[in-house]
């Protein structure tokens, strides 16, 4: 059997690990068959550890900035990242990074077509265009 597990930016994938097969054979030692022939557990495919940028972040607050200017409106800034390769830039290069677009990019992870109309995909492009002159540019 395998298992799929997205954890807290506050945990490690070790931890989780070490949590998930104290609880399993925990789980199993009342079993008559499995208590003597325990299940293997084992670490396979890691993307890594998740990653967090707080709100207060000068990134976050362009992005949210940025964000209000074209919609007209505050939308919802997403900055955990649990399984987005967008957490590797900032666990491993300590870049703070924040995901934007339809879902935070959750498109193919929640059976989401991919596909946006467009007004969003306009919208989008303003944004990404306002964040590269803002950031690069001020």
């Amino acid at each position: 059997i395998t298992g799929r597990v997205n954890f807290g930016y506050d945990e490690t994938v070790q931890s989780v690990f070490d949590e998930l097969k104290v609880f399993l054979l925990d789980y199993f030692k009342d079993d008559p068959w499995l208590s003597k022939h325990p299940p293997l557990i084992e670490k396979g495919v890691m993307k890594g550890n998740p990653a967090y940028v707080p709100p207060e972040t000068e990134v976050v607050k362009l992005v949210e900035r940025v964000i209000t200017d074209v919609k007209q409106f505050d939308d919802f800034i997403y900055q955990y990242h649990g399984s987005s390769e967008v957490r590797l830039p900032n666990n491993y290069g300590h870049t703070p990074t924040v995901g934007i677009g339809p879902n935070c990019g959750g498109l193919g992870t929640r059976d989401q077509i991919e596909w946006v109309d467009l007004e969003d995909y306009i919208a989008g492009i303003k944004i990404a265009a306002g964040l590269i002159i803002d950031w690069c540019c001020e």
